[in-house]
């Protein structure tokens, strides 16, 4: 069963051509954290951990097939792993 009190949103945001859809966790009326934003322009996907205001991206999804993966606290995000659509890996380090 799930708790009425959380429920997945989503909602368009953005002018014209750059529009983005952004995927929520609300409470009641409450908007709250970000979960995932798309491009729908450019396809590409951003996905988020975290409370509402300190909301910090750990994974973005490119139209090419790359997947970024990423550490650190919001605002200084950085890239540790990189998955490449032939299926090659890149780590970094610092």
């Amino acid at each position: 069963r799930v708790s009425p009190a959380l429920c997945l949103s989503t909602e368009l945001d953005g002018p014209g051509d750059n529009r983005i859809d952004i995927w929520r966790l609300k409470r009641g009326e409450e908007s709250g954290a970000k979960l995932r934003l798309r491009s729908l322009r450019s396809g590409q996907v951003q996905h988020y951990e975290g409370e509402q205001g300190a909301e910090r991206m750990v994974r973005m999804e490119l139209v090419d097939g790359v997947v970024q993966h990423y550490e650190g606290d919001k605002g200084a995000e950085r890239v540790v792993r990189m998955e490449l659509a032939d299926g090659m890996v890149h780590y970094y380090e610092g």
